[in-house]
């Protein structure tokens, strides 16, 4: 049983981490309050749902692959308009979403592949 929720685990943990990370240490880089505990939630919810209780093993991983990658990217892409706006955030936040929709399309294609071999 916790070997096949091993995944959600790790990733809830390493997500966490990551959280504390890209808030405290890198808040004078970004200046952000809000937004990053606000994707942390969403890819907890997302990890306890996947990798809780369903137990499934590339979506908590892509979920926390997106927050992190999510957030380099934001860093080295970013445009500054000045007067302390920019789109980090707007990058973020897209690749997170679309870490999230990557892993739940293998998660259903793994599925139907172990249900319909061929």
């Amino acid at each position: 049983m916790l070997k096949k929720r091993m995944a959600g685990i790790v990733s809830a943990a390493v997500l966490t981490i990551a959280y504390g990370i890209v808030r405290y240490p890198l808040f004078e880089w970004h200046g952000m309050k809000e937004f990053p505990l606000y994707l942390w939630g969403i890819g907890m919810i997302v990890i306890v749902v996947a990798g809780f209780i369903r137990g499934t093993k590339v979506l908590p991983f892509l979920t926390l692959a997106g927050y992190v990658i999510g957030f380099a990217a934001g860093a080295v892409f970013q445009y500054d308009y000045g007067e302390g706006l920019n789109n980090l955030w707007i990058i973020w936040m897209w690749c997170f979403l679309v870490s999230i929709l990557l892993g739940l399309v293998w998660e259903i294609a793994l599925r139907k592949k172990r249900t319909n071999p061929s």
